[in-house]
C-alpha cells in the first residue's frame, strides 16, 4: 500500500463502525458514518519515497573531491542538489533518478593529472654538457630520467615527485672527468738533465714553474692546467747558460792570464814605428855567411833567384824581450831581430815591462810591427849581401 498503517487503520475503523440496518429515525448516525469514513479516507496518508538509493548513492562520494577535476566535482555536486527530500511514495520514480544521476556523477568523477613540475625542474638541471662528466656518471642521470612516466593521475603524486628525486641526486652525483695533464707531462719532458750549466735565477723560475703544478684538477680547470704547461715551457726557454770560466786559461807564448780584456789603444804607443827606439829596440843580424854560401851554390848569375820572398817566425818572449828569427823561402838568408819589452807605467806610477809576447792581446798590435820589421830587415840584408858579392867579382 502507499499510504501510511496509521491513517489505513483510522479509515478502517470507520469503516467497521458503520452498523447496517439502522431506521430512518436513526438516519443521522448512518449519516455520521459517512462522514467519518469520508474524513478517514482524505486522511489517509501516502508513504515518503524510499530515498535508500539515494542516501546509499550519495555515500560512494569521495570526502576529498580536491584530488578531482573541476568539472566532474561540479557534475556530482549538481546531482545531489537535485535530489529533493520529502518525495512520496507516488514519486519514486523521480526519487530513483536522484540516486541514479549521482551514482553516475560520482562514476565520472576525473582525477586530477599528476603535477610533474617538480620533475621537469630536475630534467631541466641537466647540463647541457655531459662530456666533461665521467660515463658512468652521466649514464645514471639518464636513466633516472627514463624511468619518468607520463600521464599519473594525482593519486601517483609521490612517485611523480620520487622521480624528480632520483633526478636530482644523478645530477648531484655527476663527476666531472680529471683534466688533462699530457701537455704538463710533456712540458717537464723538455727539462735538462743537468740543471748546472745554467744561472741559479733561471733555473729557480723554472723549480717555481714546476712547484706550482697542483695534481687532481678537474677538466673545468683545464685552463689552469695548460697555464702550468705553458709557465714551464716558457721557464725552459728562458734558462740562461752560465757564463763560461776563461779564469783559467793562458797565454802559450807569454804564460800571461787572458780574461778577454783587450786595451788596443795603448798599442799605438808601443808599435810606433817611425821611433823604434822609445818602446822597441830592433838589432839585425845578418848571417853573410849563410848567404854567401847558398849564392855560390846556385848556378845563377850573382846569386839572384836564391832568395825568394822571407817568412818570420816569432819565437816565446822572454823577461828581457823577444826575438823574431826571418829567412827567406828558400832559407838562405837569416835575419833575427829582438823586440824589447814595452814600458808601461801603471796608475800608481809603476813602472813595468808588457811582455809582447806572441798570444798575448794586449800587445798583438806591437808583436805584428816588430814581426813586419824584422821581415823587411831580413830582406835588405840579403839585398845588400847579393850587392858585394857582385862588386868583388
Amino acid at each position: 500500500s502507499n499510504y501510511t498503517e496509521e491513517s489505513i487503520q483510522a479509515l478502517n475503523k470507520a469503516v467497521a463502525s458503520v452498523i447496517e440496518g439502522k431506521k430512518a429515525d436513526e438516519q443521522a448516525t448512518v449519516d455520521a458514518y459517512a462522514a467519518d469514513i469520508q474524513d478517514k479516507t482524505a486522511a489517509l496518508e501516502l508513504k515518503p519515497a524510499d530515498y535508500t538509493a539515494v542516501n546509499d548513492a550519495k555515500a560512494t562520494i569521495p570526502a576529498d573531491l580536491g584530488i578531482y577535476t573541476d568539472e566532474s566535482v561540479k557534475a556530482v555536486q549538481d546531482a545531489v542538489a537535485n535530489a529533493v527530500d520529502g518525495k512520496k511514495i507516488t514519486e519514486q520514480d523521480t526519487v530513483d533518478e536522484f540516486a541514479r544521476a549521482i551514482n553516475v556523477a560520482v562514476m565520472n568523477l576525473e582525477l586530477k593529472p599528476a603535477d610533474y613540475t617538480g620533475t621537469d625542474a630536475a630534467i631541466a638541471k641537466k647540463p647541457a654538457d655531459t662530456s666533461i662528466y665521467t660515463e658512468e656518471s652521466v649514464k645514471a642521470v639518464d636513466d633516472s630520467i627514463a624511468k619518468v612516466i607520463r600521464g599519473k593521475m594525482i593519486t601517483e603524486q609521490v612517485t611523480v615527485d620520487g622521480y624528480a628525486d632520483a633526478i636530482e641526486t644523478a645530477i648531484a652525483a655527476l663527476e666531472l672527468k680529471p683534466a688533462d695533464y699530457s701537455d704538463v707531462n710533456a712540458a717537464k719532458e723538455t727539462i735538462p738533465a743537468d740543471l748546472s750549466i745554467y744561472t741559479d735565477e733561471s733555473v729557480q723560475a723554472l723549480k717555481d714553474a714546476v712547484s706550482k703544478v697542483a695534481e687532481g684538477k678537474k677538466i673545468n680547470e683545464q685552463g689552469t692546467v695548460d697555464g702550468y704547461a705553458k709557465a714551464i715551457e716558457d721557464a725552459v726557454a728562458a734558462l740562461v747558460k752560465k757564463p763560461e770560466d776563461n779564469s783559467g786559461n793562458t797565454d802559450d807564448q807569454g804564460g800571461k792570464t787572458d780574461n778577454g780584456n783587450t786595451d788596443n789603444t795603448d798599442n799605438t804607443d808601443n808599435t810606433d814605428n817611425t821611433d823604434n827606439t822609445d818602446n822597441t829596440d830592433i838589432t839585425n843580424n845578418t848571417d853573410n855567411n849563410d848567404n854567401s854560401d847558398n849564392a855560390e851554390k846556385t848556378g845563377n848569375d850573382e846569386g839572384e833567384g836564391n832568395d825568394g820572398p822571407s817568412t818570420t817566425t816569432p819565437s816565446t818572449s822572454s823577461s828581457s824581450g823577444s826575438v823574431v828569427k826571418t829567412v827567406t823561402a828558400s832559407g838562405n838568408a837569416s835575419t833575427a831581430a829582438s823586440v824589447a819589452p814595452a814600458t808601461v807605467t801603471t796608475s800608481a806610477g809603476n813602472v813595468t815591462k808588457a811582455s809582447p809576447a806572441t798570444g798575448d792581446k794586449n800587445k798583438t798590435g806591437l808583436w805584428i810591427t816588430a814581426a813586419a820589421a824584422a821581415s823587411a830587415v831580413a830582406t835588405a840584408g840579403a839585398v845588400i849581401l847579393k850587392r858585394k858579392k857582385k862588386e868583388e867579382k
